[in-house]
């Protein structure tokens, strides 16, 4: 599958690590992606809310890590999605 056509079938996005400090890389990504028409849900227990959209856990159909790269595989193994990779 090419990632052209991956990304047309993704309708909402959960960002894990998205920060609401526009000096962060994580804002730049969010704040792209809805104004690319996706839905996102931010997942960042040290923040109440993205641009408005609340900090919350369920996933949607694609997340993005956005941590240093030595947690990465640590919180891939903990959200149980290791075994679909």
């Amino acid at each position: 599958m090419k990632i052209e056509n991956f990304f047309n079938n993704i309708k909402s996005i959960a960002i894990v690590g998205l920060s609401d400090n526009p000096e962060r890389p994580s804002f730049e990504v969010g704040k792209y992606l809805m104004r690319h028409g996706f839905k996102i849900f931010p997942v960042n227990p040290n923040i109440d809310n993205f641009l408005g959209i609340r900090s919350i856990f369920p996933f949607g159909n694609l997340a993005i890590l956005i941590v240093p790269k030595i947690f990465s595989f640590s919180l891939i193994i903990k959200s149980g999605s290791i075994n679909k990779i």
